[in-house]
């Protein structure tokens, strides 16, 4: 009796402190989204202080002895626990024996270092000026370098890293995963330079008033389902999603006159994101399983949105006549040409710009040079000449400036160092949760032609985002689709939509 009584007494401390910590996440997400969209640029050395401070407390709640000895007890009782109660334990154990090692200092130290990093960042790459950024990534780097060693690792210190926005995934796993995927994304390169059908790629004027594209790119979220009751879209540099709580998923985007698909692009990503935070079970909310299973899965309903759904010919039998109608300039713009111009398999410089094909060699790039920073074989320093190195040799292309090239991406700057391989990551789930969803959905295409967007949305509100964390990245993509992780299932995605394009 006594001991089911203790036991009770664990699991509520376990769930209390998780509850506790998703309040200060919220906390911490608003504050970091204030920064990006509204917060002053005077501001940032007391913002830094700020997050420092939260992210202390974050912290110090996770390590508390108290937690450590419910979890540990409760570790040893895991028979006697529900599946949901079990799920709690495997999540919140496996951040406090990781944070347990890290000293507070540190993370303080990190997180105002970060924010003032930002700053630097976006400074730098308005002048393109990689120099004047290095001494603060040096800053970030030795002090994730610090972590790694203090909490240990069994192969590379890189796994450290990845664990944090990848649960269990390691470098030894993406290096097995991204050589094949390299390999078919090359295969598929030959097939296109080499297509047997001469297209004719019509030269599309695509600039468009930004106040009509915050119409119509407000159109498209929610007709895909984005509950702005529930959210709010801003503008920033580098678009983002931020959750804040249950009811409050914000997203951003970028707008350029002169092209109005990259904005259209991006909304539709972060939407896709938050569609993910907008779906869990209300009987999950505050317990520490609502919330997404992994950067990977999160970047998987992403990019299905964007990719699968954003870039097909289905979505824009419905939607280009409300473009028409909404900006009649556009009226004389054929789908053919539209779909052309949106899936042109071209090497490009910027990543979040980059086609389907090609994407995935910008992040196997990123990856590439992460692994070797993290163990000391290339420098801060070197950080321009070999990422325009690897440019040319992955793409055929070498930026001309930083901004272009080492400035282009935040992640760095605000020490996401492991992030990166969850993109690749996303597009594989995606391809695989795809399939599987038109297996399910045999009408699917042509719901999405008529507008039924709500069809796709709901299967995902049923086979992913309502579980939250209940379930691990590979217990989830085992559970819908019965296998393992695999590119065969994207890779095949992209030979058959580009083998029609260009005939092979």
């Amino acid at each position: 009796m006594k001991r089911n009584s203790s036991l009770k007494q664990d699991l509520e401390i376990l769930r209390n402190t998780s509850k506790e910590l998703k309040l200060i996440h919220g906390i911490l997400s608003l504050l970091g989204w204030d920064q990006e969209v509204y917060m002053p640029s005077k501001g940032v050395l007391g913002r830094g202080k700020q997050t420092a401070f939260i992210s202390e407390l974050y912290h110090n709640k996770l390590i508390s002895k108290e937690l450590g000895n419910s979890i540990e007890k409760l570790e040893d009782n895991k028979d006697k626990l529900t599946r949901n109660d079990k799920s709690l334990l495997r999540n919140i154990s496996h951040d406090y024996k990781k944070a347990v090692k890290i000293p507070s200092e540190v993370v303080k130290e990190l997180a105002e270092i970060e924010t003032i990093s930002q700053k630097a960042w976006e400074k730098a790459k308005k002048e393109s000026d990689f120099k004047s950024f290095a001494p603060y990534l040096s800053k970030i780097l030795k002090l994730k370098l610090e972590i790694c060693e203090k909490v240990g690792y069994k192969n590379s210190p890189y796994d450290v890293l990845l664990d944090d926005f990848e649960p269990y995934m390691t470098e030894e796993k993406l290096d097995k995963l991204f050589p094949k995927l390299r390999e078919e994304t090359i295969k598929i390169l030959n097939k296109i330079k080499n297509n047997k059908i001469n297209i004719v790629k019509k030269k599309i004027n695509l600039s468009m008033p930004i106040d009509k594209q915050k119409q119509f790119t407000l159109l498209v979220l929610k007709k895909l389902g984005y509950d702005f009751g529930a959210g709010r879209r801003d503008e920033v540099e580098h678009p983002f999603t931020t959750w804040i709580s249950a009811n409050d998923v914000r997203i951003t985007t970028h707008y350029y006159k002169e092209d109005f698909t990259k904005a259209l692009s991006s909304s539709i990503h972060e939407g896709g994101h938050a569609l993910y935070e907008q779906g869990r079970d209300k009987k999950i909310l505050l317990t520490g399983l609502d919330e997404g299973i992994s950067f990977g899965i999160h970047e998987s309903q992403s990019r299905t949105w964007e990719n699968f759904v954003g870039r097909s010919k289905y979505f824009w039998k419905y939607f280009l006549p409300k473009l028409k109608k909404l900006y009649p300039k556009f009226k004389s713009i054929q789908e053919k040409d539209l779909l052309l111009e949106i899936n042109e398999v071209k090497p490009s410089l910027i990543r979040i710009y980059a086609d389907e094909v090609t994407y995935n060699l910008h992040i196997i790039i990123r990856f590439e040079i992460e692994k070797d920073l993290i163990k000391g074989k290339i420098k801060v320093n070197d950080l321009p000449e070999v990422w325009n190195s690897k440019m040319k040799e992955y793409l055929g292309i070498k930026p001309k400036k930083d901004s272009e090239g080492v400035l282009q991406d935040v992640h760095w700057s605000c020490g996401k160092f492991g992030y990166f391989p969850t993109y690749s990551l996303g597009n594989l789930y995606a391809g695989q949760f795809f399939y599987k969803m038109k297996k399910d959905i045999p009408d699917l295409n042509k719901r999405i032609e008529k507008g039924d967007f709500a069809c796709l949305l709901n299967w995902m509100r049923e086979e992913i985002h309502k579980f939250g964390h209940i379930y691990t990245a590979s217990e989830i993509c085992k559970k819908i689709t019965g296998k393992d992780l695999d590119a065969k299932y994207f890779v095949n995605y992209l030979n058959e939509k580009y083998g029609e394009m260009y005939g092979f």
